[in-house]
């Protein structure tokens, strides 16, 4: 072992060396070159000091890596809940403009309509009529009666499908703590059943729809599709039978609703027995003017 410096035991004075002895000029004595067990103890210490910086060394090296992986897998994360918000949004703001644009015919037909009203109150072309000859709605639909018309319900069930395939364009992304599953349509929409609530002043048709959705996890090329149903009620206003004795109804729009508990990323409801009771029996139970319920299959 080289040491690199040796004080006297005696005085404290530095010694040198001199024929294989340790000789200390300042009191004369003189020392043997063998390693004493203080210098293996100090050199096995710095033996183990050398190791242990070295382990940290790995181990600062382990972190780092472990670090720059985590980073890495965060900013994959940030980048998939940007897109997925930036997809909600679009798709928020398209139903608004859509809303907007039918609340505006609304109100441009219900004003055309005053208009048209009032324009005929004052005209005087006319002479006053003195009785009345129109048949009077009749809103008290059965089912026989549009169960005996399969063409007026084929008519609106096609149109329902076709309205939940229209307002189900593109996919819904659905963002875990583990993946980011992408569903979509998988098949037509069906109708379940169908409810028809009527009283003297006007009612509705409403149609339980069964909507397929497939989906797959994005983070797993190989995952297989996970398949599964959501229901929305899609209805039509003033189902009656009309002057000429046949069946119609107010006009071509057609409404989605849903419950409570309606999920506004899938736009739908998960539980078609809530969505019922709360569309369907909160007009049968209506404590100032119920409907009158009928219920019957597609």
């Amino acid at each position: 072992m080289k040491l690199k410096s040796l004080n006297c035991k005696n005085c404290g004075s530095p010694m040198r060396e001199i024929n294989g002895m340790l000789h200390c000029d300042m009191c004369g004595s003189d020392f043997s070159m063998e390693e004493s067990q203080e210098a293996k103890t100090i050199d096995h210490m710095q033996q183990s000091v050398e190791k242990e910086r070295a382990s940290i060394e790995t181990d600062k090296q382990s972190l780092e890596k472990f670090q720059m992986i985590k980073e890495q897998a965060q900013l994959e994360k940030e980048a998939r809940n940007k897109a997925f918000f930036q997809k909600v949004r679009k798709e928020a703001s398209r139903k608004a403009v859509v809303h907007t644009a039918i609340a505006l015919a609304v109100s441009f037909a219900v004003i055309g309509l005053f208009v048209f009203l009032v324009a005929n109150k004052d005209s005087k072309k006319k002479p006053k009529a003195t009785t009345t000859t129109t048949v009077a709605k009749n809103y008290r639909v059965t089912p026989s009666e549009l169960k005996e018309d399969p063409a007026f319900i084929r008519e609106l069930t096609v149109k329902a499908s076709n309205f939940e395939k229209e307002g189900r364009k593109g996919a819904v992304l659905e963002s875990t703590s583990d993946t980011l599953y992408i569903w979509n349509l998988n098949g037509d929409p069906y109708v379940m059943e169908y409810f028809l609530l009527t009283r003297d002043d006007g009612n509705y048709l409403y149609m339980l729809m069964g909507i397929p959705m497939a989906g797959d996890d994005n983070g797993d090329p190989d995952s297989e599709l996970i398949e599964r149903e959501v229901y929305e009620m899609v209805y039509i206003e003033d189902v009656l039978i009309g002057p000429d004795g046949k069946i119609t109804y107010y006009n071509d729009l057609l409404r989605g609703e849903g419950s409570s508990e309606y999920n506004f990323l899938w736009h739908a409801d998960f539980d078609k027995d809530k969505l019922i009771e709360d569309v369907i029996g909160s007009k049968e139970k209506d404590p100032e003017k119920p409907y009158t319920l009928h219920r019957f299959s597609a």
